[in-house]
């Protein structure tokens, strides 16, 4: 999740290098990937439908402000139900499925100690960042480094 402070549970920051890490961790990692946008996420009955014991991660890229976390509790810390469509669903234990991570601008709407017990905040600043009226230059990973970390 990004560090800047909000406003309110409306205002979304992005550019901090969260992409950046699960770009990382594609390099290393069969990693499934859902849109966190989609705005039937968690009313679709296929949305795993294409998750195989290979995946590694299930990646919930750009989450939306209103996107529920109780949602993914079960997929979390139990089996994994996969439903493909036109096959058979099968169910993945919490050893054989893929660890669940997530990309978001906005904050949680409500936290209680049903999230805290799933959740690992990996908090990201500004430090890279556009030029914008409040960043006098631009900050890039490729500057830092002199390199792309990721070709391709």
């Amino acid at each position: 999740m990004d560090d800047a402070l909000k406003d309110s549970h409306d205002q979304s920051n992005g550019g901090t290098g969260k992409s950046l890490m699960i770009r990382g961790l594609k390099e290393v990692s069969k990693v499934f990937v859902l849109d966190g946008k989609n705005k039937s996420l968690d009313s679709d009955k296929h949305i795993l439908g294409g998750l195989q014991p290979e995946h590694d991660i299930i990646s919930v890229e750009d989450g939306g402000k209103n996107l529920g976390f109780e949602f993914f509790y079960n997929k979390i810390t139990g089996f994994v139900e996969v439903n493909p469509k036109h096959g058979q669903s099968y169910t993945l234990s919490f050893e054989e499925a893929a660890k669940l991570v997530g990309t978001f601008n906005f904050g949680l709407r409500k936290i209680d100690g049903s999230d805290f017990r799933r959740l690992f905040f990996v908090s990201f600043g500004d430090y890279y960042h556009s030029k914008t009226d409040s960043f006098k230059e631009e900050r890039k990973v490729s500057s830092d480094f002199g390199y792309s970390l990721f070709q391709g």
